[in-house]
């Protein structure tokens, strides 16, 4: 957390004591609430829930083909690592490993290439003459490795202050890759470092994170967190459960022995270091729910918040000072499960996960089904190398084998979210280059803030009338209001509500349990219909009111509650700061 955020909390803090101290309710119990959007990833802020309304995960549209395809011979593939990153307005960029270097073979070393996008639609390939390859001059390699993996990419804010971080001057871009440190043939696969000022050419970081060589496998996702003002890298771990201890998968000798499988270890390095980083635990991992022989193969973790998720914002929240803003952590992590004739085979897809501090990760409502799912069909297996089994004269889709996300909302600037991912007709150890039109990277799309909603869509019976739907009723623990220097607070809802449902909203004081005039759900003009944005409003005496600043700058603790009419899902909501005073 930066310094300034941290003494906006302690400010409140120190109200909230004092405002809380001839109270009922302790300070221990009351949750300040920041400004930005505040996912409803979980039910954990809520006291009170009816047992109706349930959490619901919400499939993005997948585009049906790749929108980036193997052109080019340093195109070998495209493979699973990638990041699609907010450089500035109309400019978007794609990060992937493309699989060339000093010896041009697939388990050899690996470049990163890019695209560029001025939509977040449609990616060019950009001619550069940084990493020339055979007889062209020009290529889109940005950076290769000597023996190694390219993993992702992460954009630093323009605001932020190198020198003072002690950071390479060139360091708006970090790249994170693996490589092995060691003589050829004795791995050592180990986590770099790589910074560019335009995200076009790379300087490697000497020396490099002081991080274990199993945490460089399987795609090190690198972020910076501006609240923390800290990189956050989430890496391998080599895990050993009881249910898979001396468990064989696949047919062939020697199969692939599931004594140790992967899950996902967190390291964070404060102050924005790019070569001490501490090992902070493991923030997901399998459980006993999960089968044998499939593991965590990766994070595609991503910071999600008001000023990190939308480089396009202009909105007061960006200004200086910087407010404090909500902030959750989403991840996409590859799920494997191993089967097979051939060594360390089998498919992989998509799942979403949920974190409010990047430190324990948990699946949303327990919601184990694919957030990405594979294409239709069979793909085709490594053993035979032929193309997806037909399946009444229906071909299997180009992704039917494995999705793997690449890191990286994208806010394109028309109420959509566009992430991408490497996806391939075949199964894992189905990676052959040649294959070209059998891979590539895809692309799917979502509404801002909906990955996940709270609500019910079936109305029972109102027993206590007779008549109409029954009102489904979620209250939150004791909170207070972000406070700042706002000329106005307003309340925003994400919300869908279909034809005959709605949504109210009403504030009571945490103390007495009274409701708070003039925000009562009486007052409320109650939401109505789909929309990503809209403002909560109470009518009182032929006035609406819409400013909660004086709730806020009171540090009085309220709940919020929150009334349901099915059919109706409430996604997110968001404290909007108004006016700088």
């Amino acid at each position: 957390m930066s310094s300034r955020t941290q003494f906006f909390h302690r400010v409140i803090a120190g109200l909230l004591t004092a405002a809380m101290a001839t109270a009922s309710i302790s300070v221990a119990e009351v949750s300040l609430l920041n400004f930005g959007v505040y996912l409803i990833g979980d039910a954990s802020i809520f006291e009170y829930v009816d047992p109706q309304l349930r959490l619901t995960v919400h499939r993005p549209t997948k585009h049906p083909t790749p929108v980036i395809v193997a052109e080019y011979p340093w195109e070998s593939t495209m493979h699973f690592y990638g990041a699609a990153v907010t450089v500035a307005p109309g400019d978007f960029r794609i990060y992937y490993a493309c699989n060339v270097g000093s010896k041009e073979k697939y388990d050899g070393a690996s470049s990163a290439c890019v695209a560029t996008s001025t939509d977040g639609y449609t990616w060019t390939k950009p001619m550069l003459r940084e990493h020339p390859y055979k007889n062209w001059t020009q290529t889109n390699i940005v950076f290769s490795t000597d023996d190694g993996w390219f993993d992702s990419i992460v954009v630093l804010p323009a605001n932020l202050s190198i020198t003072t971080h002690g950071l390479p001057a060139s360091a708006r871009f970090v790249l994170a890759f693996d490589n092995n440190l060691q003589p050829e043939g004795i791995a050592e696969r180990a986590l770099q470092l790589a910074t560019s000022q335009d995200g076009y050419t790379f300087s490697i970081v000497a020396p490099p994170p002081n991080l274990p060589e199993s945490f460089a496998d399987t795609s090190v996702a690198l972020l910076y967190d501006e609240q923390m003002d800290a990189f956050v890298a989430y890496g391998r771990w080599d895990d050993a459960p009881d249910q898979h201890v001396g468990v064989k998968c696949g047919n062939e000798t020697p199969s692939y022995n599931m004594r140790s499988v992967r899950a996902v270890r967190r390291a964070e390095s404060l102050n924005a270091s790019l070569t001490n980083f501490t090992l902070t635990g493991s923030p997901f991992t399998f459980d006993k729910l999960d089968p044998q022989c499939v593991d965590i193969y990766n994070t595609a973790a991503v910071i999600y918040s008001t000023a990190q998720q939308s480089r396009n914002s202009t909105t007061a929240q960006r200004a200086s000072p910087p407010l404090p803003l909500e902030v959750s952590y989403l991840g996409f992590p590859s799920v494997f499960q191993h089967f097979g004739n051939s060594v360390n085979d089998g498919v992989l897809d998509i799942r979403l996960i949920f974190s409010r501090n990047g430190t324990e990760f948990a699946y949303l409502g327990g919601h184990r089904g694919s957030f990405v799912p594979r294409g239709h069909g069979i793909p085709g297996s490594s053993a035979s190398l032929v193309d997806g089994v037909e399946i009444n004269g229906v071909p299997s889709a180009w992704d039917a084998g494995l999705v793997y996300m690449y890191r990286g909302l994208l806010d394109v600037g028309d109420g959509n979210l566009v992430l991408h991912y490497f996806g391939q007709q075949g199964t894992h150890a189905r990676q052959d280059g040649s294959d070209r039109g059998k891979f590539g990277i895809g692309r799917v799309t979502l509404l801002k803030d909906r990955f996940v909603s709270f609500g019910s869509d079936t109305p029972t019976l109102d027993t206590s009338t007779g008549n109409g739907s029954r009102v489904l009723q979620a209250k939150t623990t004791p909170v207070v209001l972000p406070s700042g220097p706002c000329v106005s607070l307003v309340l925003s809802l994400n919300a869908d509500v279909s034809v005959g449902g709605r949504v109210t909203v009403q504030l009571l004081d945490a103390t007495t349990g009274q409701p708070i005039q003039p925000f009562t759900h009486a007052n409320h003009v109650g939401l109505t219909g789909n929309t990503l944005t809209q403002v909560s409003k109470w009518g009182n005496n032929g006035t609406l009111h819409t400013n909660l600043q004086a709730l806020a700058a009171a540090n009085t603790a309220v709940h919020l509650e929150f009334n349901f009419s099915p059919p109706a899902q409430l996604f997110a909501w968001e404290f909007v700061c108004g006016a700088r005073q």
